[in-house]
């Protein structure tokens, strides 16, 4: 087996077969994915402000796309399909994972401005009859 740090490992076309401990790392991870999709569509639901309903939600998304293609290369790796079992798939869905927790993290930080401004909002708006 080759080292997980060397250039071999993960690109290559024709990987060696997943170990059983990695392959019940790479299936725990899809259990983590599938429980945080349940969680933040349970957090949608009862939240009642809307800018958290939309990070939830936004969230979910994020978690049930990337366990969506996550299982589909998990399961190409699984049975040694050349091309689509690489291990580059994951380090590509690593980087379109960051990539998008980044924009998720931005908007995150833009909550107390949302917050305000709907106060403020609601504070003009009482006084329109």
């Amino acid at each position: 087996m080759n080292s997980i740090l060397s250039f071999n490992y993960w690109f290559s076309l024709r990987p060696s077969a997943l170990s059983n401990f990695g392959l019940s790392v790479l299936l725990l991870v899809a259990i983590i994915f599938a429980i945080f999709i349940v969680l933040f569509s349970f957090l949608q639901k009862k939240s009642k402000f809307g800018v958290y309903k939309k990070l939830y939600s936004s969230l979910g998304g994020f978690f049930s796309y990337n366990l969506i293609i996550y299982l589909f290369i998990l399961f190409f790796t699984y049975e040694e399909i050349v091309f689509l079992g690489a291990r580059f798939w994951f380090l590509l869905l690593a980087l379109g994972m960051i990539f998008w927790l980044f924009f998720i993290f931005k908007y995150y930080k833009s909550i107390p401005t949302l917050k305000e401004a709907r106060q403020r909002d609601e504070e003009y708006k009482k006084y329109i009859p």
